[in-house]
Order: C-alpha cells, then sequence, then structure tokens
C-alpha cells in the first residue's frame, strides 16, 4: 500500500518536472524570440523562397509555402490548380494535426520522387519515412501544437517552423538525390 510521504514525494516530483518543462519551453521560445526577426536565408534557397517569397510576402500558410517554394527552387512545374492542393494543410490540417510544413514538404518530395503512382515502386515510402523520422528527430515532433508550443511567434506565426521545415527539405533532397526521377 503507498503512504502519504511516497504520495507527496510523487506529486513534488510531478510539479518539479511540469516546472522543468514550462522553463524549457520558455527558454526556447525567449531565444527564438530574440533571433527570430534577425533570420535571413540565403538568396535563392528553398528556406529563403518558402518564408520570405512565399509565407511572409503572400501571406500563404505553411504547407502552401511549402510546396511553391519547393516547386520553384526544384523547377518542377506545377501548375497554379495543383499548388493549391496545398492550401488545406496548413496549421495542421487546420486542427493542429500534422504539421503543414511536412505535409507540404511531402508533396515536394512525391513530385521528386514519383514518376505516376505510388505503386510503381517502394521508393517513395522509404523516402517519406526517413523524412518524416528525420524531421521528427530534428524538430522534436510532427504535431503542428507541438510545434507551435516551440516555435510560433504572435507576431510572425509560424515562420520559424517553415524556414526550419525548408532547410530541412533542401539539405534532405540534397542528401537523397539518388532515384529522384525529376
Amino acid at each position: 500500500m503507498i503512504n502519504e510521504s511516497e504520495v507527496a514525494n510523487a506529486e513534488r516530483y510531478a510539479d518539479g518536472c511540469a516546472d522543468s518543462y514550462t522553463r524549457r519551453v520558455a527558454a526556447v521560445k525567449s531565444n527564438i524570440q530574440q533571433n527570430i526577426q534577425q533570420k535571413t536565408y540565403t538568396a535563392g534557397s528553398l528556406a529563403d523562397a518558402a518564408v520570405t517569397r512565399y509565407y511572409s510576402d503572400q501571406d500563404m500558410n505553411c504547407s502552401e509555402s511549402l510546396l511553391r517554394a519547393g516547386n520553384d527552387c526544384c523547377k518542377l512545374g506545377m501548375e497554379e490548380k495543383s499548388l493549391r492542393t496545398a492550401a488545406p494543410f496548413g496549421g495542421g490540417m487546420g486542427i493542429e494535426s500534422v504539421c503543414g510544413a511536412l505535409t507540404g514538404s511531402l508533396m515536394v518530395l512525391a513530385n521528386l520522387y514519383v514518376e505516376q503512382r505510388a505503386h510503381e515502386s517502394d521508393r517513395i515510402k522509404k523516402v517519406a519515412a526517413d523524412f518524416l523520422q528525420g524531421f521528427e528527430k530534428q524538430h522534436g515532433s510532427i504535431i503542428c501544437k507541438d510545434l507551435k508550443a516551440l516555435y510560433h511567434d504572435d507576431e510572425l506565426g509560424c515562420r520559424e517552423v517553415v524556414g526550419r521545415a525548408a532547410k530541412f527539405l533542401e539539405k534532405f533532397i540534397t542528401d537523397h538525390n539518388e532515384g529522384r526521377v525529376r
């Protein structure tokens, strides 16, 4: 049977963990807020196009910004009508589910690694799995709500997430050039 002393110790431990987490999130947010406005990306890079051209200047959502930047930088040749398919994926599909920057990135990868359809080979499954695992490892989650807790800024929105995702996508494409169809 658990005694009152053990319950009190467990409650103090839980409070300490919650406080530690809260302080860690506050520190990350503070660091981001100090650096976010001066964040610039290499001109012509996928991150620069996603953050500056689409997310900030054209008020696109995170998913739209990544797909459009990928279309530009990877020369995918997608038409305007096709680019609009990313619209409902922003904000974690509008319900803070899977990150919109992640879904936009996966759309770019599909255009680079799929010739006609996904079932033609297992290539896109492996590429998507590798990308998802790497994204989660680098960003701490693939869920919009979690990423917003870490990176969202009231003034600049998800600019930090869009920039981080675009830089990760650009590096991923460079590192996984084998097997591309475009």
